[in-house]
């Protein structure tokens, strides 16, 4: 039976601390002709890095409770010395945070486009990137009427940039993408078709009208993301699902969200 040495033990313990320091081999990546490429993937791949995640705080002004006020009820305060003095409600702050997405229309400007729903009330807007950047956000204009919030992005330029495209020549039955940040899970990304268009639907806002219907899966936190077509082209914002059905959602056409967003950058209101 052979007998290790000290020389060859050294030389084991060398090749196991290199091969365990060497990276990891990445997989390498479908060819560009592979079937696996479909159009689908390609719009992804090109529209990701501009779909970003809006996380809106709203900080609320109220009463905070004691902690035995939370146990024994309102108003309790012990009775025996040393807690004279035990605090009670007193005024504190509370914050309050909603989920969202949005999509960069100007990377120049650091202009992204969002519902106003998701914004409202907010007292700080932040941004995060696909690749992991967090920048704070300034709301440039918000119209609820039409649920189209603009946003920019402080100092931040040169941002990926998704392509508007012309909402005029949608079709049914056409194939769609949507990507969003359903119930927080960033950059999901799902397919349909569209199922309609000029839909109006009412909600406690109000009435909306000339939306595009898909089948595309819209969960919470999809709100203001963007709608694609098999190009990776901008088409719409995802705005609103309806609750009582599966595979109903909705969307606001580019045409109207761009003007929207026009009015809102030039006047301030639309």
């Amino acid at each position: 039976m052979p007998t290790l040495t000290a020389q060859s033990v050294r030389g084991f313990l060398f090749l196991f601390c290199l091969l365990t320091l060497l990276p990891a081999a990445s997989p390498a990546a479908p060819a560009s002709d592979s079937p696996r490429m479909t159009p689908v993937v390609r719009a992804v791949k090109s529209v990701a890095p501009a779909v970003v995640n809006i996380t809106s705080t709203h900080i609320i002004e109220g009463q905070r409770v004691s902690p035995l006020e939370r146990f024994f009820g309102p108003g309790f305060s012990p009775g025996f010395p040393g807690f004279e003095g035990f605090p009670g409600a007193r005024p504190g702050r509370q914050k309050r945070v909603s989920l969202g997405s949005g999509v960069i229309v100007d990377g120049q400007k650091g202009l992204v486009l969002t519902n106003a729903h998701v914004i409202a009330g907010s007292d700080e807007v932040m941004v995060h990137l696909l690749d992991g950047r967090e920048f704070s956000a300034t709301v440039k204009g918000a119209e609820p009427d039409f649920d189209i919030a603009v946003l920019e992005i402080k100092g931040a330029r040169d941002l990926p940039t998704v392509r508007l495209g012309d909402s005029a020549d949608i079709m049914p039955g056409e194939t769609v993408i949507a990507i969003g940040n359903p119930f927080g899970f960033n950059h999901t990304v799902t397919t349909g078709v569209v199922s309609a268009l000029g839909r109006t639907i009412r909600n406690d806002s109000g009435v909306f009208t000339d939306l595009i219907q898909t089948d595309a899966a819209i969960n919470p936190g999809n709100s203001g993301g963007p709608l694609l077509d098999i190009e990776g082209v901008l088409i719409g914002i995802n705005t609103a699902v309806d609750a009582r059905a599966e595979g109903i959602g909705f969307a606001i056409p580019i045409n109207k969200a761009r003007r929207v967003m026009a009015d809102l950058m030039g006047q301030g209101r639309v």
